[in-house]
């Protein structure tokens, strides 16, 4: 039996987090240009590395806005997570800010989410639905 894969589970909007599960989310994905919202979800499986100083994980994480037919509306990257602690950790959680950039066209689109476990060298993909309300 191949051992669990490295998975996203529970990504959504959030309004605010206050911690590991423990959510605001919107009640809805619609979104207008110019709004922040939170993009948070967990992570199942992730590797560690094992030094004197504890055991280091790290994540490198890019998000895409993408339109109903599959166009890039917009990117967003992020500087790689890395953190290290005495006890070896198997799951995260992380939170990401954005903004809906402006200009984008109102409609129906998703946002994939691609997490990459540096340190495994395999990345774990997520989708949501959102909707880009007009201005």
């Amino acid at each position: 039996m191949p051992p669990p894969a490295f998975t996203v589970r529970n990504a959504c909007f959030a309004q605010r987090v206050q911690g590991w599960g423990v959510v605001d989310r919107f009640s809805v994905n619609r979104f207008r240009p110019g709004q922040e919202v939170i993009v948070y979800f967990e992570l199942d499986q992730l590797s560690a590395g094992e030094s004197p100083a504890g055991h280091t994980t790290c994540i490198d994480t890019t998000l895409t806005l993408l339109d109903g037919s599959g166009r890039v509306l917009h990117d967003w990257a992020f500087e790689p997570i890395a953190e290290t602690c005495r006890a070896r950790r198997h799951d995260y959680f992380a939170r990401y800010v954005i903004r809906i950039p402006d200009g984008v066209p109102p409609g129906e689109c998703r946002l994939a989410v691609a997490v990459v476990d540096t340190l495994a060298g395999v990345t774990a993909h997520e989708s949501l639905a959102i909707e880009i309300a007009a201005d």
